[in-house]
């Protein structure tokens, strides 16, 4: 991976909010959510990292978003992540390991790699929609659309990163792996204490 430049946790959120209000599988939802809140897309799609206001709505929002039932993508994380930008190749992109989720653990077959999942979407017992939304998405992918970052979590530059956000896309990625050139840019966030976060 090559670090490009240090981020702020507003702006993590931020492309975290953009990837889940365009995804077929949760834009409804979040949707929704804004509504019931009493704000608009405009939140996120126009949304301003310079607003403090913005940013705690945004935040709370998410944490709304994703820490209800078995979505609790944040909860445990630890305070000392350091957010950067980063590329990653497509040697990089065969690395990414998905979050310690059932689902995601079972698709790669126990061992947690992308790559592995993208192997295993036509076997028995996958579901289709998924399937099918992965498949568009590595059509967008070949039509060089630009997509949301996928958000990575680990240790130290040195260790394999771990999914935050963008599993779908990650897995996208891995099926176009061959036809890759150059690099793609992503979030990455390096914590000592990542080890203690459930997913992990």
């Amino acid at each position: 991976m090559q670090t490009l430049s240090q981020i702020t946790e507003p702006e993590v959120i931020l492309e975290f909010l953009n990837a889940e209000i365009g995804s077929p599988r949760w834009a409804s939802e979040l949707e929704q959510l804004l509504q019931q809140e009493g704000y608009d897309k405009s939140l996120i799609s126009r949304g301003d990292t310079s607003d403090d206001t913005e940013n705690a709505v945004r935040k709370e929002i998410l944490y709304q978003f994703r820490d209800c039932e078995d979505k609790r993508h944040f909860h445990g994380l630890p305070e000392d992540i350091v957010w950067h930008t980063t590329l990653l190749s497509g040697e990089d992109i065969a690395k990414l390991r998905y979050m310690n989720y059932p689902f995601w653990v079972n698709l790669s077959g126990w061992s947690r790699l992308a790559i592995e999942g993208a192997g295993n979407l036509e076997r028995a017992g996958v579901r289709s929609d998924l399937v099918n939304h992965i498949k568009q998405t590595a059509k967008l992918i070949i039509e060089r659309e630009t997509l949301p970052r996928i958000i990575l979590l680990a240790k130290s530059i040195k260790d394999d990163p771990v999914i935050l956000e963008g599993h779908i896309r990650a897995t996208a990625y891995c099926l176009n792996i061959e036809k890759m050139s150059g690099s793609i840019e992503a979030i990455v966030g390096y914590s000592k204490n990542i080890e203690s976060w459930k997913w992990y």
